[in-house]
């Protein structure tokens, strides 16, 4: 091997050392490549996180705030303050949302459309909507009001 070494000229010998040199710098740079990448995963891993904080938050914020809404429109709905809400208690709430949301109707459909919303609204079948029966509803009704589906049932 020695032979062979002596037997190699001088630009296969300064070739080698070259190569060994690169080789020793790609080695040292993939060492801090690797470090680096690791921060870097380690930041964009600290802002997805972050970005999934602030995700939550404002999801638990629109629940808050629609969860007041509920117990809002709750209380106003109950007019004799019995804590529940029957059939005209809705049907009345219905025809006061309708107009606040500007959704044009007449009042033989609101009759018939608060009737089959009642029915969905009392869970227990009991003949009256309780606060917890409402919540569930309300959620309900207001999702259907931003998709659209409430103009479409009461089709004017």
């Amino acid at each position: 091997m020695a032979a062979a070494k002596a037997g190699a000229t001088r630009e296969d010998r300064s070739a080698t050392v070259v190569q060994a040199a690169v080789r020793g710098k790609n080695d040292r740079a993939s060492a801090k490549g690797q470090e680096a990448a690791q921060k870097v995963a380690a930041q964009k891993s600290t802002a997805a996180a972050g970005k999934k904080k602030d995700a939550q938050a404002k999801a638990a914020a629109a629940a808050a705030e629609r969860q007041l809404l509920a117990e809002n429109t709750f209380a106003e709905a109950d007019l004799d303050g019995g804590g529940t809400i029957d059939g005209d208690e809705l049907a009345n709430l219905l025809i006061s949302m309708l107009t606040k949301e500007k959704i044009p109707f007449d009042e033989e459909t609101v009759q018939e459309f608060a009737k089959v919303e009642f029915d969905a609204a009392d869970t227990d079948k009991d003949g009256l909507v309780d606060f917890d029966e409402f919540v569930e509803y309300y959620n309900s009704l207001m999702d259907r009001l931003q998709q659209g589906a409430v103009q479409d049932a009461l089709e004017v």
